[in-house]
């Protein structure tokens, strides 16, 4: 993309841009959080843009943390947990001390969104070198030591258009997917109702009255099971806003036969995502397609539940389990801390609408056409995805 690379210089961050931490005011003081002032944490970084967070603090609750307001357009970065995100503000916003602004030290030296875009490029790097037992971060020296390749203004500027460009085409895609999703959010509401209020009266049942067993956690793997000779094994990636469980690209791990037999995925099975780093991820369910490629196990982060299928049909459950009314009682019963977690339990005890089988046939029918356009959609845009990968590394490198 660049004709003349080799006169682009190579600096090492800390020379040429300021970290600025963060701190969080006192949990005990509730008014504390009942201000205007944008106050971000890594739960709010899931948006190139940042433009509202989670809480709000005052003046008060500013001027006695360590947190601080970091001017809009800036760059900010997860230091610690969710390693690897990356944000610009759309607003003047307070930052956490899991998060660092990266300031340009010089004006008309680095764009703040080259700067965004390059930290998207190493964020696999930054996610490596996490160090901590329970909790992985990043210290001030390593970022301090990380080399940016800084061509001119105006080279920065055409990266910067070509990146933003081939961005949109990827977010047109995602959102004509959005708009399909909404049409069976339609299909749905028209055939059963508002779950809320439940206007047709269908019986309500505990998730465990509908199972044929008891939530249960997927097998343990460690990293010296991993082997390309191993059984394929279903993370929580593999089952984040997926119709069907996604096959495509498994790990694979060393397990024995009664690890098989207790941990081998059937259909029937909705798995659910028992911890996640963001709060929205907590409790999203996928299910196991009637045809599985191979014997297929599920680890240790997901909750598998075996549906009656004499009484739901998994995927009229998989939409269901995607409704406001579904995803409230999931969020109710979750603990909310660093690490967003849900025991069986809590998702056991959901509440589900059970139409008559028949009705479920129609609806689940109704929606095949749409289903299969989204699994062409989706095979698009990992696609787009990966051309975009490839093109986002090309732009920054230098050789």
């Amino acid at each position: 993309m660049q004709t003349n690379r080799t006169k682009w210089q190579i600096r090492k961050l800390g020379d040429v841009c300021n970290f600025i931490g963060g701190g969080t005011p006192s949990k005990s003081n509730k008014t504390y959080y009942q201000g205007n002032i944008l106050w971000a944490t890594v739960r709010d970084m899931n948006c190139d843009v940042l433009s509202d967070t989670e809480f709000k603090i005052t003046e008060e609750a500013l001027k006695n943390s360590t947190s601080n307001v970091i001017p809009k357009n800036s760059v900010i970065i997860a230091s610690r947990v969710g390693l690897g995100k990356v944000c610009i503000l759309e607003k003047d916003t307070a930052i956490n001390q899991d998060l660092r602004a990266v300031i340009p030290k010089e004006a008309g030296m680095l764009s703040e969104k080259y700067l965004f875009w390059w930290f998207k490029t190493i964020a696999n790097l930054i996610i490596r070198n996490g160090r901590g037992a329970t909790v992985k971060g990043v210290n001030l020296p390593f970022l301090n030591k990380l080399e940016i390749p800084i061509p001119s203004l105006a080279e920065q500027s055409r990266i910067v258009s070509v990146l933003d460009k081939a961005d949109a085409l990827r977010r047109k895609r995602k959102e004509a997917m959005k708009l399909l999703d909404e049409y069976v959010q339609a299909v749905f509401l028209e055939m059963f109702g508002d779950p809320v209020t439940n206007p047709r009266g269908w019986p309500r049942r505990e998730l465990a009255e509908i199972s044929n067993a008891k939530g249960q956690n997927g097998f343990f793997a460690k990293k010296d099971q991993l082997s390309p000779n191993g059984t394929p094994i279903v993370w929580i990636g593999d089952i984040i806003d997926q119709e069907y469980v996604n096959f495509s690209n498994l790990r694979r791990v060393i397990s024995s036969e009664k690890e098989k037999a207790k941990y081998t995925l059937i259909y029937g099975d909705a798995l659910f995502c028992r911890s996640s780093l963001n709060t929205e991820g907590i409790g999203k369910c996928s299910i196991v397609p009637r045809l599985l490629p191979e014997t297929t196990i599920f680890e240790c982060h997901i909750i598998r539940v075996p549906l009656n299928l004499e009484l739901v049909l998994p995927e009229f459950f998989r939409d269901f389990a995607k409704t406001a009314y579904y995803r409230h009682q999931i969020m109710k019963n979750a603990n909310t801390a660093t690490m967003t977690t849900i025991a069986q339990d809590g998702v056991m005890k959901t509440e589900v609408l059970v139409p008559p089988m028949d009705m479920q046939m129609k609806y689940v029918q109704a929606c095949a056409s749409v289903g299969q356009l989204k699994s062409s959609m989706k095979q698009q845009v990992r696609e787009l995805d990966n051309q975009f990968n490839a093109l986002i590394q090309k732009s920054f490198a230098v050789t």
